[in-house]
């Protein structure tokens, strides 16, 4: 299990030199503007229990118990990229209003219960919107 504890998730943007992220961690944490959340391995089965800052433009949470998106943000305007590889999403519930991520680009959800329906790409298209480039 990956834990970051000795860096707390609000901290992400400032202290690039903890020694609990990976060189491609730090990368990415200085290629967004706005703040980061990456915990994946870490248990996580709802959302409730991870801060995100409305500013929030990149979030990883793979390899965690994800169930759906209970709890979710509903408007997280500046997020580009949402990583939920490796969970046990099974459906959308929790997403209210379709479009509330305008900036999303990149949406991953592999290994995941929800990825197996036939019309899974179009769901994406539907539920996060039409300026997705890569599900």
């Amino acid at each position: 299990m990956k834990k970051h504890n000795s860096c707390p998730q609000k901290q992400l943007k400032h202290n690039l030199n903890c020694p609990s992220y990976s060189n491609k961690e730090s990368t990415l944490i200085q290629r967004y503007q706005h703040s980061v959340v990456i915990l994946y391995n870490n248990r996580i089965k709802t959302f409730s229990g991870v801060e995100i800052k409305t500013d929030c433009s990149f979030i990883d949470l793979s390899l965690n118990n994800l169930s759906d998106f209970t709890n979710f943000p509903q408007t997280l305007i500046h997020l580009t990229t949402l990583i939920l590889d490796t969970n046990q999403i099974g459906s959308f519930k929790g997403i209210q209003t379709p479009n509330s991520f305008p900036k999303l680009r990149f949406l991953s959800l592999r290994k995941n219960p929800i990825a197996r329906y036939s019309n899974f790409k179009i769901m994406c298209l539907i539920v996060f919107g039409s300026q997705l480039h890569t599900i």
